[in-house]
């Protein structure tokens, strides 16, 4: 029985709510069975494996615990986000204490938790909803297909979780309808558990607890009580998020996320492959259906369907997927990444505001309603899902190359050779999809029968999961496995330069594993430094025997007019430093040495290089010459030994 005042003015009429309830409960259910074929293919898939999420089950399988990323929860408990990892993991880790010990079906259980939550949450919303009201299930709707599922590739990303915890807690506090004992203190634990998903509470916080204010200026009794208290907690997630954004674990990560809502726009100023697509249809759908919202003449609202919603609704259907079969060559799925700040924040706070505006209204035309959110929703949705189809598609054939990659090669590879064993040339990269710093975990993973004999290396590391150069760092799984035996015993040959020997790192070179930190991909006549400290990994045959070796470094300086000059500094393990001058215009392919003898290197005969790139170190964009951002050093075209 509702609470509101005989007289209030946002009262809904109950008869208009019948046939309309229907229609709406159909959508939802077509939208929900939508949404769960794509999760269902994705987690089938093994998707939700791309980014953290395989390190994190390479974790589970060798702690057996939820993974955490704090060492003193007391200090650290306002940057933890243990919620959603707890959320998101402990199905995972329960089944594998259970007896579930296969990589594959944990990984299956890992996926359906991910997507799971999500789907959860729309059920929840709608159950929340007053009989009255239930048309407005589009907002969580729209914060799905317009928000989230813009990052569901990246779907470890703890922004999925944090909105799962927004949408119920937002119809909880502009309910008119009694709140049951259930809800009420499921409804107060959902707001503390939500203080540690993600930071962006920090921003849902204060528009809910105005939302709250609102409604219960509307209401008398219990009711009105229960908002009021459910607003005034929402002061917890309000103030550990902002000591988590004012003291980060990581500022890197915050600087992202910001970064990402702006690429998102910035994006279109270049290439039309470059465009984030399913963002820009996201947000011309949440501005039409704003539009739609906020029309209060029925004149304005005919003009908005005979001339704009249903173009608008052509473009959402088909733009996503045909921009991606049209410029696959360049996408990258680290779209998604960088996306999560966009869906995960900047649409959800627009959606919240509309749903707290129009929680109070009365004059809302029902009829309309549904038919634009209908017709808007289904579009996107068709629009979002085919292009989600598109990218599982694509990481399956990812996925394939690198399995066949892993099955053949022997000792640490470079990422990039899974490429020559792509036979298509219609689909993404697997390079993009695979050669980051997950490659290593996925490396263990997919290794046939858990017989590792073949880890990916990727370029230009910044983050290690673990060293796959040191036997004794690499995963053990709790339960048994992996066995490393194949891989140990290949291990050095590919580290290993021999006298007489020259060492090219092109393109396909099975040296080019021994660049670490610092460069780029490699490219078919050398591989360039990229940032100010490029790093090689070494090892010297018969150098204790010889007593010294001669390394002939084969390179190009990357000096021009406006950057004449190039110091790079060399340091071996011992210390010892060497000084390599470089002055335009002595851009011709040329040649530094270094004598190393065996005080200069370590007993275990393998050690690191490292060159410092003393000075200012730009990239041609930023010196005017081309689009590569870059920052150059040297182009290393070849090592040589000799006595």
């Amino acid at each position: 029985m509702s609470q509101y005042h005989a007289e209030s003015p946002y009262a809904f009429s109950p008869g208009t709510t019948n046939l309309q309830q229907r229609a709406i409960f159909r959508i939802f259910l077509l939208l929900l069975g939508i949404y769960a074929l794509d999760a269902g293919y994705a987690v089938f898939a093994q998707r939700h494996l791309y980014g953290d999420a395989s390190w994190f089950l390479v974790k589970i399988m060798s702690t057996g615990s939820v993974t955490s990323f704090y060492t003193d929860f007391f200090h650290q408990f306002y940057y933890s986000r243990f919620v959603s990892y707890w959320l998101t993991q402990a199905p995972t880790v329960i089944a594998l204490h259970l007896g579930v010990h296969g990589a594959q079906l944990l990984s299956w259980i890992l996926g359906s938790t991910y997507f799971g939550l999500k789907l959860a949450s729309l059920v929840i919303c709608y159950k929340l909803l007053d009989d009255g009201k239930k048309l407005f299930v589009v907002f969580p709707l729209f914060g799905l297909f317009a928000g989230t599922i813009n990052s569901d590739i990246y779907i470890v990303t703890e922004t999925h979780v944090a909105v799962s915890f927004l949408w119920p807690i937002a119809i909880l506090l502009t309910k008119h309808e009694r709140i049951g004992p259930v809800a009420k203190y499921l409804g107060f634990f959902g707001i503390l558990a939500a203080s540690f998903t993600y930071e962006s509470w920090a921003f849902f916080s204060p528009l809910l607890m105005v939302a709250g204010y609102l409604n219960a200026r509307r209401l008398d009794g219990k009711q009105r009580s229960t908002i009021g208290a459910m607003s005034v907690l929402l002061l917890v997630p309000l103030c550990v998020n902002w000591a988590a954004i004012l003291f980060p674990r990581d500022p890197t990560n915050e600087a992202g996320f910001v970064q990402g809502v702006i690429s998102v726009f910035t994006g279109t100023l270049n290439h039309i492959a470059t465009w984030h697509v399913t963002a820009l249809a996201s947000t011309l759908a949440v501005l039409l259906f704003a539009l739609f919202m906020l029309a209060k003449r029925e004149m304005l609202r005919a003009t908005l369907y005979g001339w704009l919603l249903w173009p608008v609704v052509l473009i959402l259907a088909i733009a996503p997927p045909l921009h991606f079969l049209m410029y696959h060559n360049g996408l990258v799925f680290g779209y998604s990444i960088v996306d999560r700040g966009f869906g995960g924040l900047a649409i959800q706070l627009i959606l919240l505001v509309l749903y707290i505006g129009a929680s109070g209204t009365k004059a809302l035309d029902l009829r309309s309603a549904i038919k634009a959110s209908a017709s808007v929703l289904v579009a996107l949705a068709v629009g979002q899902v085919a292009s989600q189809i598109l990218a599982t598609r694509a990481w399956v054939h990812a996925l394939d190359v690198t399995k066949a990659t892993l099955a053949t090669e022997h000792g640490s590879i470079p990422c990039s050779v899974i490429d020559r064993r792509s036979s298509s040339t219609g689909r993404v990269a697997p390079s993009t999809i695979m050669c980051s710093w997950w490659a290593y975990p996925m490396s263990v993973l997919f290794a046939k029968a858990g017989m590792v004999q073949s880890i990916l290396a990727p370029p230009n590391l910044v983050f290690q999961p673990f060293n796959p150069l040191d036997a004794g760092s690499l995963p053990r799984f709790l339960y048994g496995g992996p066995d490393y035996a194949k891989y140990t015993a290949t291990l050095g040959s590919s580290f290993t330069l021999h006298l007489g020997e020259r060492a090219s790192f092109t393109s396909g070179s099975e040296k080019v594993v021994m660049l670490r930190r610092g460069f780029s991909q490699p490219e078919p006549w050398a591989t360039w430094t990229d940032g100010d400290v490029a790093k090689m990994h070494v090892c010297l045959e018969n150098l204790a025997k010889m007593r010294s070796l001669r390394l002939t470094f084969e390179m190009i300086p990357f000096v021009t007019l406006s950057q004449p000059d190039r110091q790079i500094s060399v340091v071996l393990p011992s210390g010892t430093a060497a000084r390599w001058d470089f002055h335009y215009p002595d851009v011709k392919p040329g040649s530094r040495s270094l004598t190393i003898s065996e005080n200069d290197w370590p007993a275990s005969g393998c050690g690191d290089i490292t060159f410092h790139m003393l000075g200012a170190v730009r990239s041609p964009l930023e010196l005017g010459m081309s689009g590569d951002p870059r920052k150059l050093g040297f182009a290393l075209i070849a090592v040589s030994v000799t006595k």
